[in-house]
């Protein structure tokens, strides 16, 4: 999977998760992000299994589909210290 898009709309996305994350044990598959591609779309997801939040956009560009997990919190943040510029 390979995706870019501008840094504001990532670290928006993945603000507007976090309180669907568990918070306790990071561990947790339940306090990672999935990222999925749905054709021209990325389906963002995060859930701690009580509540969840599902996020649809066609504002990141996809260059190969696929998906992956990732923590949500560390994803976070290492995406607030990057450039304002794309993320790839």
């Amino acid at each position: 999977m390979k995706i870019r898009a501008q840094k504001q709309i990532i670290e928006s996305i993945l603000i507007n998760l976090q309180p669907f994350l568990e918070k306790k044990d990071a561990s947790q598959i339940t306090s990672h992000i999935l990222f999925q591609t749905q054709g021209e779309k990325c389906i963002i997801k995060a859930t701690d299994n009580e509540i969840g939040l599902s996020i649809t956009t066609d504002h990141i560009l996809i260059e190969s589909e696929g998906s992956f997990t990732a923590n949500g919190k560390k994803l976070l943040d290492i995406v607030r210290i990057l450039k304002d510029d794309e993320i790839v």
